[in-house]
């Protein structure tokens, strides 16, 4: 084999482990970032759990209803899997939750 044929594989090998190395860093960083964001959301979802039962301790007459029990319950799964919410995956829980009508409702007294 001549030194030329050689150094060009070597270089192809070489080119092929830097762009694998670089893949991998890419994927641990973009696997931190969904780790950290999800840490953050579980949070979240705690408090809003907190809300819940204080407003029912205030007003006991305002139960927890049927869509927001379906909205808590998506949300635990996609937290529990690991993943982060973004605003498409909030858009297709709301439609999943059938919830979407009293979202919008709540979205235009917001920005009013």
């Amino acid at each position: 084999m001549s030194p030329s044929v050689c150094s060009t594989k070597d270089d192809r090998g070489s080119e092929q482990d830097a762009e694998i190395m670089e893949l991998k860093a890419s994927l641990q960083y973009f696997k931190v970032f969904r780790q950290k964001g999800n840490k953050i959301q579980k949070d979240a979802y705690k408090q809003m759990l907190r809300f819940i039962h204080n407003r029912n301790r205030v007003e006991p007459n305002l139960y927890i209803n049927k869509e927001e029990i379906k909205l808590f319950n998506l949300v635990k799964v996609v937290l529990d899997g690991g993943w982060v919410f973004d605003e498409p995956t909030v858009d297709q829980g709301l439609e999943l939750s059938g919830i979407r009508p009293i979202a919008d409702h709540y979205y235009m007294k917001m920005e009013s």
